[in-house]
């Protein structure tokens, strides 16, 4: 299996017992499933426009949000 950057802090999230696990890692399976999605279409298409809203109108709105809400209280309970 390849790392992430999921995958590392939900090794993180596991180790700690971090109470809100089930519900932050069901984010970033959301994610992944977006990103699976649109690299298949990217892969049939190769579509630049489609790569580039989805950078601009999805991905950076959804990790700056994601690092607000979830990283933030994520870090002080494990306390990195």
């Amino acid at each position: 299996m390849r790392k992430t950057s999921f995958s590392t802090e939900e090794e993180l999230m596991r180790q700690a017992e971090f109470f809100a696990y089930p519900m932050h890692k069901a984010e970033h399976d959301s994610m992944r499933k977006e990103i699976k999605e649109l690299y298949s279409s990217w892969r049939s298409g190769r579509n630049t426009k489609e790569i580039m809203h989805f950078l601009k109108e999805r991905l950076i709105p959804w990790l700056l949000l994601h690092i607000s809400r979830w990283d933030s209280i994520t870090a002080v309970h494990i306390g990195d």
